[in-house]
């Protein structure tokens, strides 16, 4: 972090403070008492199963030189009044990006928006050193992760690569504010988070707020062969606009050379990279992070070896083998409708003929769930899939009254059970739910 003092930020705070060392330096913000450490200020943010107000005073004993709070009964000589912490810790962020103002690459979409960003984190690192580029950690795309993404900037950062998630309309217009995209990407269009949006159409709007704080100069990659892509290019006002796709209009394309190396088209280049990751959804991925490289004229060759050093992301067609030699593909991370007509895909066209899925309930689809659920195992009937092992409130209905071959479980233990007598050498089993399911804990059992 850079070096802050409360005298740098004291214009944020609510309520004028006095008898203090304005000059002191912050080492670092923290929203976690338990991790404190000296000279860290503390930040009490109040959530939907804690209210960080409640352990001020613990954040003070374990380091905290300071502390901010929107419960006024704990104000003291170290202790400062904010309204809103969550609404405080934008504003610090905000307050470090206008000075460090590095070139903000951010990514969001229904699906692969976490993979997209570590590839694009491999490309970079061919050519930006460690201390140059800012990687926001795992998922933390939300209005309390980003920003705390942000708090991690110094000078020596030239790049930062963001994930803007949403579960509501003008969460990410609000991220944008924060982080206004030199390059902004949408992955996809899909299901995710539909109860709470009237329809899709909703969630493609949403999205599409990445677009809302961007400038002329900005670069905008968008999927070309999404059904929404006549909407998210509508009014844009950048002009540099990068497409990816398997359509012929699309500016980043591919073709396949053989199951590991892909040919990819770029504009009026191309280059042959192999890659462990699994998927035709994995392609798309990386196309959307080769579009990010063309925008920062990255070279051919940094692009190639960003590719092809890429390992993939944990829970995400993540490949492993269980205990009698079955091949596993862990896609545990998290599910929605379309990450799991994708992940039925990568199951059905494994060379292996005997093909396992274990799957779960896919979360936050409100009024059409049920009809999503339901979806979902009419495409398992109609691919080459051996046998379904189910779990999940959601995914019992479907299961019991229309899969072909397959079954639903009320217990983990007992899906197991059964999994096993049935898992041979020759098999391949893929688990994919959503992430209150928790599916890897069936993979840790027989793996």
């Amino acid at each position: 972090m850079i070096k802050i003092t409360l005298n740098d930020i004291s214009s944020l705070l609510e309520l004028p403070v006095s008898n203090i060392n304005y000059d002191a330096p912050i080492s670092d913000f923290s929203i976690d008492s338990r991790t404190i450490k000296k000279g860290d200020a503390y930040i009490a943010i109040e959530g939907e199963k804690y209210n960080g107000n409640d352990f001020v005073l613990d954040a003070i004993k374990n380091g905290a030189t300071i502390a901010f709070t929107s419960n006024k009964k704990y104000l003291a000589p170290n202790i400062f009044y904010v309204k809103d912490g969550k609404e405080f810790l934008k504003k610090i962020a905000g307050f470090i990006m206008k000075i460090i103002n590095p070139k903000v690459i951010a990514v969001t979409g229904s699906n692969g928006k976490t993979t997209t960003k570590e590839i694009i984190a491999s490309i970079l690192q061919q050519e930006y050193s460690e201390k140059e580029l800012l990687i926001a950690q795992g998922n933390f795309n939300n209005d309390i992760g980003l920003p705390l993404t942000i708090l991690r900037l110094n000078e020596s950062h030239k790049i930062t690569v963001l994930e803007m998630g949403m579960n509501h309309k003008g969460e990410i217009e609000d991220l944008t504010r924060i982080t206004p995209p030199d390059v902004a990407v949408i992955t996809n269009i899909g299901d995710a988070h539909i109860e709470n949006f009237e329809s899709k159409d909703g969630i493609a709007a949403a999205k599409k707020e990445i677009l809302t704080n961007i400038s002329k100069k900005s670069f905008v990659i968008l999927p070309r062969d999404d059904k929404y892509f006549e909407f998210l290019v509508t009014d844009l006002l950048s002009a540099n606009i990068i497409t990816f796709g398997k359509s012929n209009e699309a500016d980043i394309r591919y073709a396949t050379k053989d199951n590991l190396i892909t040919r990819y088209f770029l504009l009026d280049k191309f280059l042959d990279a192999k890659c462990s990751m699994i998927g035709d959804h994995n392609i798309m991925n990386i196309m959307a992070a080769i579009s990010v490289a063309q925008a920062l004229k990255i070279s051919i060759n940094s692009i190639k070896n960003g590719i092809e050093s890429f390992k993939g992301v944990a829970g995400r067609l993540e490949l492993k083998y269980a205990k009698n030699g079955a091949t596993i593909i862990d896609d545990s991370y998290n599910s929605n409708p379309s990450s799991m007509i994708a992940a039925i895909d990568v199951l059905a066209s494994h060379t292996n003929s005997h093909k396992l899925l274990v799957i779960g309930d896919m979360a936050e689809l409100g009024k059409q769930s049920q009809r999503l659920h339901s979806d979902i195992i009419k495409y398992i009937n109609d691919s080459d899939i051996s046998h379904t092992f189910a779990i999940g409130d959601c995914m019992k209905q479907p299961i019991t009254n229309n899969i072909k071959y397959g079954s639903w479980y009320n217990s983990k233990n007992d899906l197991i059970k059964e999994l096993r007598a049935l898992m041979r050498e020759d098999s391949v089993v893929l688990f994919k739910g959503s992430r209150l399911m928790k599916m890897e804990e069936i993979i840790h059992i027989i793996i």
